[in-house]
This record gives structure tokens, sequence and C-alpha cells, in this order.
């Protein structure tokens, strides 16, 4: 009895830091899943702008460590999973620990990160994966014949995140739908500023004299006359590319693409995050039941 209760307390504890470790993690690369909802807008001109400064190489680069930051967080979330399919499928099924490991850490994650719709589902989903992980690989354990060991984290951690991705879908959907003038208008100034920034090097601010002729002969008052007349000019010019850039954004036809967008992001993360479950988080967890299943006898 002794022996049994240390053994929770030892995986209690690993499965509760883990997923302490996951929500810090989240805060610490701001990996939220809303900022998912805006993000794709920003793309864009992070990219010109390193393109410009530093090289194509550099803008891929901050691309792809964006993307790691993403992905990072949820490798301790699927380790703790993994570990709690190894002792159902060792030692059998027990929800009382399972719950109890992931609620309080969540509970704790999700105070410390900030309260949202959709970390708020996450959270849920979570504190479902510990009430349901041990009985799970425990009868997946028992059922599975071929490649047993492996499969037995591998499919028990795949279902459990596929009801996280499902919840992280719905609370981003709830999000975008809810917030939609919010979204749509983060998506119409980042698109505007990208307009803008493409557009302004042909409204320089500087006026070119060598294409005056005798300009270097004109009086200090004539010449302060031309740059005077010179700004107006180009200030109305602006004035009515930023007229047309808000007409184009704000017409019937390009507001309904960018509801479009926002309410098809939710999607696009799912999607992603299948991906991931698939070719990256169900494999670890296979690996760590495999590599703690390899003293128990196969039947």
């Amino acid at each position: 009895m002794k022996e049994k209760i240390k053994r929770e307390i030892f995986i209690g504890t690993t499965v509760s830091i883990f997923i302490l470790i996951f929500f810090i993690f989240m805060k610490f690369f701001s990996s939220y899943p809303d900022k998912s909802l805006i993000y794709p807008m920003r793309i864009p001109d992070k990219f010109v702008s390193l393109t410009s400064q530093y090289g194509v190489f550099s803008a891929v680069q901050y691309l792809v460590m964006d993307f790691i930051k993403f992905i990072l967080p949820f490798i301790p979330l699927v380790i703790s999973l993994g570990v709690l399919s190894l002792y159902g499928a060792k030692f059998g099924e027990d929800k009382k620990m399972g719950i109890l490991s992931c609620l309080i850490p969540t509970v704790i994650g999700l105070f410390y990160v900030g309260i949202s719709t959709t970390l708020v589902l996450l959270s849920i989903g979570v504190i479902f994966a510990g009430f349901i992980s041990t009985g799970l690989s425990e009868a997946y354990f028992r059922e599975l014949k071929k490649w047993k060991r492996y499969r037995t984290g591998s499919n028990t951690v795949g279902k459990v995140l596929l009801v996280i991705n499902i919840l992280i879908f719905l609370g981003l959907f709830l999000t975008s739908l809810y917030s939609i003038n919010y979204y749509s208008n983060s998506y119409k100034n980042e698109t505007k500023n990208i307009l803008e920034s493409i557009i302004s090097p042909i409204t320089s601010n500087e006026m070119n004299t060598n294409e005056i002729p005798g300009y270097k002969s004109l009086t200090e008052e004539q010449k302060q006359l031309i740059q005077q007349q010179y700004q107006e000019q180009l200030s109305k010019q602006k004035d009515l590319v930023n007229s047309k850039i808000d007409e184009m954004l704000n017409s019937e036809k390009i507001s309904a693409l960018i509801y479009l967008s926002v309410l098809s992001m939710p999607f696009i993360v799912f999607g992603l995050l299948e991906i991931l479950r698939t070719l990256v988080f169900s494999p670890i967890a296979g690996i760590i039941t495999g590599i703690g299943l390899r003293e128990v006898k196969v039947s």
C-alpha cells in the first residue's frame, strides 16, 4: 500500500511539473492560441522588413523560430500525458491520481497565463485528458497485438490530444466570432500598413531639386515657395492614397473576405495541430511508453 502511494505521488508530481512547464512556456514564448488569429497578417510585413534589412535567410529563420515557439509548449504537455499512459499500462486505471495531477497545475497555469475562452476550453481538455488517460492506456495495452508498447502511448495521447485540439478550435472559433469586428479591424490596419509601406517610397518627402530647371539660381524665397507647394501637393497625394485604401478596405467585398479570413483561422490552426499530433506529438508519447514498458511482458 505504501509503495502504491509513493508511486502515485511520484507520477502525479512528475505530471504536474510538466503541465506547469507547458503553461510557463506558453507565457514565456507568448504562444497563446488566441495569438494565431492575428498572427498571419503580421507575417508579410515582418518578412518584407527582415528581407530588405538582413536578407531572405534571416526572414525564413525568423519564421521557423516563430513556428518552433508555437510547438515547444506542447512538448511538456505531451510528455505529461505520455507518463500517465505509461502508468495506466503498467499499473492500471487510476482516475483520481490522473485528474488531480492535471487539475491542480492546470488551474494554477490558467491564472498564471491569463483567462480567455480558448484557454479555459484548453484547460478543460487537459483535465479531461488526466481523467481518461490511465484507463484508456490500460485498455489499449490489453487489446493491441502489434507494437503494443509504442502504440499504447501513441494511441492514448493521440486520442486525448484530438479532444484538446477540438476544444482549442471551438475556443478560437467562438473568440473570432464574438470579436469579429476587433479582428477584422486589426486585419484592415495591418493590410493598410503593408500597402502604405509599399507606396511610401513612391511618395518621397524629399523633393528632387535637380529635376527643376534653374532651381539653383532662384532666390531663397522662391525656393521656399516651391518647397511649400511641393509639400502641399504631396500631402494631398498622400490623403488621396489613404482615402482610396480606406475605401477599398471598407468595401463590402473586401470586408466579407476579411471576415472569411478571420473565421477560417480556427480551421487552419486545427489542421496544423492535427498534423503535429500525428507526426510529432503521438510518436513522442509512443517512445515514452515504448521505453517505459520494455520490461513488461507482452502477451
